[in-house]
């Protein structure tokens, strides 16, 4: 196959590399369209005169680059604007295509019946795919379209099933955006079920809820139980992947809600070093992580966990990662205070998590563990970094630990686990007080 790829001058360096991973293979064109009722009998009698007498023909592909980001853009001005897309769309390359040539809007662009055979046909796609670009770039608000151009020989039987089932209706970027509902196999009350999670991120310094942590818990023997714990104790057959493509999906999805409500949040995820290690996995995670506009990437972040305190390899996974432009979470061992590994990286927290009581009496923190977070948040400020501790499990750490300077925490004593995230509003101490009590 023969591919071609015309920029929109203007384009981010994040959309070129976009470009680089966004193209459609042709099964996936024939499974994503969707019936859209019975084709008009003009439409009818122009597809069997092209299809006549042939065993094959080709077909090309229009595929615009950029929906997502000029769809976060647009908000509520976003049906009029696709509806201005794919009906100019559609003219414009019906207007220089053959006179025989059937143009069909398909997904998040066009197909063509290409009526003629010709060498050429590579380059007739590109010539029309450039006045494509320069038609969408003669506007303020589709000036961050790229167009995509590729061409495929089919077999004549193929491209009449496809023509009959093409619509021009929802498109691939509005179905990635859409809430998904949750897979029946998810029944909280199921062994084994994996249910995503929010674990919401109390600010101290202004006494309200920052971000929320998305995770995965795993249901057995009745109980929903954190997934990572599951995995430790061989309670249940699941993997570190397995965990963070649920709670990656569950993040994506409240985070675009909250973009498409103009809500401000943060999502906290957290990227498993086993998961990291699979380089298709990782592939994965970057690939969404780019195709995410600008201003919606930092809103995420993200930290590794399994790196069993090695501090070189996670700023190094996190190096990786931040070209992505996500923000950056330095997961540490707790009592650690050399942050030196992290000295080249823009890290906006360093976070650790609370060592459980030496004995079931124990009651807040031990004075060489104060003394080490009390330090840590000295390091941390140096680098211009805010702190976090987190699984708190009792009021008293939860003081002691602010008494330190600590500014974030999370964990079942500061605000319980939800299944949708918390929104941020106004917490204040006597409000954690009191929902202890209550609890």
């Amino acid at each position: 196959m023969h591919l071609v790829r015309v920029q929109a001058a203007g384009a981010s360096d994040k959309l070129n590399g976009a470009l680089r991973v966004c193209g459609t293979e042709w099964s996936v064109i024939v499974s994503r369209v969707r019936a859209s009722g019975p084709m008009s009998q003009d439409f009818k009698s122009k597809l069997k005169t092209l299809l006549a007498g042939r065993a094959d023909i080709d077909i090309g592909q229009f595929k615009l680059l950029g929906l997502s980001e000029i769809r976060t853009a647009a908000g509520d001005n976003w049906p009029r604007l696709k509806s201005r897309v794919f009906t100019a769309g559609s003219q414009l390359i019906a207007r220089h295509a053959g006179p025989n040539d059937i143009v069909m809007p398909c997904g998040d662009g066009f197909l063509v019946l290409m009526a003629d055979t010709c060498e050429d046909k590579a380059a007739r796609l590109d010539a029309i795919g450039a006045k494509l670009r320069d038609f969408f770039l003669g506007a303020a608000d589709l000036e961050a379209m790229a167009v995509e151009t590729s061409v495929r020989t089919a077999k004549a039987e193929e491209a009449e099933n496809l023509a009959r089932t093409v619509s021009t209706g929802e498109t691939d970027v509005e179905r990635r955006h859409a809430p998904r509902p949750a897979p029946a196999e998810t029944d909280p009350s199921r062994d084994g079920a994996r249910i995503p999670f929010f674990r919401p991120v109390w600010d101290a310094q202004k006494h309200a809820i920052a971000a929320n942590a998305c995770h995965t818990k795993v249901t057995v023997g009745g109980r929903a139980l954190d997934g990572r714990r599951v995995i430790e104790t061989r309670m249940a057959p699941v993997t570190y992947a397995e965990l963070d493509h649920i709670a990656q999906t569950a993040g994506f999805d409240a985070l675009m809600r909250a973009v498409r409500a103009q809500k401000p949040t943060q999502i906290c995820l957290t990227i498993h070093a086993e998961t990291w290690a699979e380089k298709t996995e990782r592939d994965t995670i970057l690939g969404r992580f780019n195709r995410l506009p600008d201003g919606v990437r930092s809103a995420f972040l993200v930290r590794f966990d399994g790196l069993a305190g090695d501090l070189p390899a996670t700023a190094e996974a996190l190096r990786e990662l931040g070209e992505t432009g996500v923000s950056l979470v330095a997961e540490i061992p707790f009592g650690e205070t050399d942050l030196s590994a992290f000295d080249d990286l823009d890290i906006q927290l360093f976070g650790c998590r609370c060592r459980p009581p030496a004995n079931l009496n124990s009651e807040g923190l031990l004075d060489h563990d104060k003394a080490a977070l009390s330090a840590l948040v000295r390091t941390a400020q140096a680098r211009g970094g805010a702190t976090c501790l987190q699984d708190v499990r009792d009021i008293y750490v939860l003081k002691e630990a602010m008494a330190c300077g600590i500014r974030f925490f999370s964990g079942q004593t500061v605000v319980a686990d939800r299944q949708t995230p918390a929104p941020m509003q106004a917490l204040s101490m006597m409000d954690i007080y009191r929902m202890q009590k209550s609890a």
